[in-house]
Parts: structure tokens; sequence; C-alpha cells
């Protein structure tokens, strides 16, 4: 859900009205590293570079639907952000097998 949260604080709601629209622009910095911080007690059970790896993917699976959502949608919409939150589960999913 972190990657939501980042693509929610970063985007940009492009309808007057909408179900992503509260989450959107309720978005705060705050929210995003409230997010991130959920994710440091996995450093608990994970390598340093499965962790580095969570990141990253959350974070280029975010800039997608970023670019993605803004050159075809005009912003962020809560489908744009469904599909983030499943494409960064399977991009971390991905990662944690190859860095185990």
């Amino acid at each position: 859900r972190f990657a939501m949260t980042l693509l929610a604080w970063t985007g940009n709601y492009p309808r007057e009205k909408g179900t992503g629209q509260k989450v959107v622009e309720g978005a705060s910095f705050a929210a995003a590293v409230f997010a991130a911080a959920t994710l440091l007690p996995l450093a608990f059970f994970l390598s340093l570079p499965s962790m580095i790896a969570i990141f990253a993917v959350a974070i280029l699976a975010t800039a997608h639907w970023k670019r993605k959502a803004d050159k075809l949608l005009g912003g962020v919409t809560g489908d744009i952000l469904g599909a983030c939150c499943e494409t960064a589960e399977c991009a971390i999913a991905l990662a944690l097998i190859l860095t185990m």
C-alpha cells in the first residue's frame, strides 16, 4: 500500500467527482512517510538487498502509473490507484524471490 499512498500524494485528481477523489486530494507527505515506515518491521526478517528491492520496485511502480495516468487521463483516479497496488504487489513478490 506504500506505492498507492505515494501515488496519491504525488498525483492530482483529474475529475470533479469520483471514488478516488478524497484519497488523492487528502494524501500528504506525512501519510507517505507513515506508509514507508510500516515497511520497516520487515527489516527484521529480510536482508538489506531485499528491503532495497521492495522500496525500489514500489517507487518504480508508482512512477510508471503516475506517468501513464497523467498522460492518458490527466491525473490519478481510484482505478489507477488500484492498478498501482496490484502492479507493486506483483513486482515486490518477484523482487523478493530474486533477492532471497
